[in-house]
């Protein structure tokens, strides 16, 4: 296990917020590699520069939960399970927050995934669905078994060649909670089993990974996410009293692709409302392999063509991201990180600070996106019958839009940077312009009826 000393983790950009902390991308001396540094914030969810004054005590609590987890997290070594590397040790003076060193994985997640592609070959499809099932089954596969409970699109991240790569199983052990929180990871409670809300006292198992994998399935197959538009709320009652899950009409029109009637099977079998029916990861992999191999040829291919897209999809917004990280919250971001924050005795700016850090690390992601989503959805209408079923995938953008500007008073404060304000209105057009087409207009008739 490697221990990184203060101050070798440099050029930190935040790449993205989890249940469980941020993650920032850095540049290790030590190791001379790009590394993922995830810098774990206990039971809420604090911004950098706040976190000065989370209680000395449960961050200490925190910590040696974290390094007694640690070996359990680092015997976890399978091609498709993140590694991770080994701990931040904190220096003299600076913040004590805990660290996770870990792999870095350039093309993101499943989410990140099928928000920049419109179009998924099937065969990386399978081959993700495959490829989980392996890293899964070695999970289950140890002794004590590593139980994920958190498994969905978000936590399974794609490395250069776009294979499978794990990450954050564990870590609700490690922190006592889950990760599904309405309040601080909106959306997770779409892959919980129907016994985590029949019994608060309910313990994860096996079984609970495998219901969720049974979402997944959805999800990958779809390029959706489950429930859209759907108040998060009615999950813990529709998913256990009235056996609701996501919408399997969708894959309809995909009826003629090879396997697909196969891993619709699997898919039900495991979100089985009963967990002793559900399958194990080794009786899923009689289906994934068959997948695999059914499409084994087309592989190659597939990822070429996706690796494009995602090229053509991603770079200017990329490149325009990490400069504009890097110019105006490098500085900020390394002293909330490694030092005590020098601007907490001014209250204005220490409530500014790490809100403006979030706005600028997520919006020209977030106009991405937008853009993305409304093109599916666009594309959706032509081949969607049921109105109320795209009325449903509308609200969600609807909601996705609205939540890109709602900050623009705050970007209205002195000192705010001028491209970030110029951003934020952009968006704003954004909005009018989507809300404007006579297509949506006419959709939204339908929905107010």
């Amino acid at each position: 296990m490697v221990v990184l000393k203060s101050g070798d983790v440099e050029q930190l950009i935040l790449i993205g917020n989890g249940g469980f902390g941020r993650v920032y991308k850095g540049w290790s001396k030590t190791l001379r590699m790009e590394v993922a540094l995830k810098v774990i914030q206990g039971h809420a969810f604090y911004d950098i520069s706040r976190l000065s004054h989370f209680p000395t005590s449960s961050i200490q609590d925190l910590t040696k939960k974290v390094e007694k987890e640690k070996d359990i997290m680092m015997k976890a070594c399978n091609t498709y399970v993140l590694l991770v590397l080994g701990l931040y040790d904190k220096g003299e003076g600076d913040l004590e927050k805990p660290c996770l060193v870990m792999e870095y994985m350039p093309h993101g997640s499943l989410h990140t995934l099928f928000t920049r592609c419109l179009e998924v070959p099937w065969a990386l499809k399978f081959q993700i669905l495959y490829q989980v099932v392996l890293g899964m089954n070695y999970l289950h596969s140890l002794d004590p078994p590593i139980i994920h409970r958190d498994l969905k699109p978000g936590n399974v991240l794609l490395n250069k060649h776009l294979d499978v790569k794990i990450t954050d199983f564990g870590l609700s052990k490690i922190l006592g909670m889950s990760s599904s929180g309405q309040n601080y990871c909106t959306g997770t409670l779409a892959y919980m089993p129907p016994e985590a809300f029949n019994d608060l006292n309910n313990k994860p198992t096996k079984a609970c990974d495998i219901f969720s994998f049974g979402i997944l399935t959805w999800s990958v197959l779809s390029g959706e996410e489950p429930y859209q538009g759907a108040p998060q709320n009615m999950i813990p009652v529709m998913v256990p009293k009235r056996n609701q899950r996501p919408d399997e009409s969708i894959l309809d029109r995909w009826d003629d692709v090879r396997m697909l009637p196969e891993a619709r099977e699997l898919m039900r079998r495991c979100w089985d409302g009963n967990a002793e029916r559900r399958p194990t990861f080794q009786d899923c992999d009689e289906y994934t392999s068959r997948f695999f191999m059914e499409y084994n040829s087309e592989i190659e291919d597939a990822v070429r063509q996706t690796l494009a897209s995602l090229k053509n999809s991603t770079s200017s917004v990329q490149n325009d991201d990490e400069d504009l990280c890097r110019r105006n919250t490098e500085n900020y971001v390394n002293r909330g990180i490694w030092k005590p924050s020098s601007c907490s005795r001014n209250p204005s700016h220490s409530l500014s600070q790490p809100h403006y850090t979030q706005i600028i690390g997520n919006y020209p992601g977030r106009q991405e996106f937008i853009r993305k989503r409304i093109n599916r959805i666009c594309k959706n209408m032509a081949v969607v019958k049921d109105v109320m079923t795209t009325s449903k995938k509308l609200g969600n953008v609807m909601y996705s839009l609205q939540t890109c500007i709602n900050s623009e008073e705050d970007m209205k404060s002195p000192g705010t940077d001028r491209a970030l304000q110029e951003f934020t209105v952009g968006i704003k057009d954004v909005v009018t312009d989507f809300c404007e087409m006579p297509i949506i207009k006419d959709l939204m008739s339908h929905v107010r009826k």
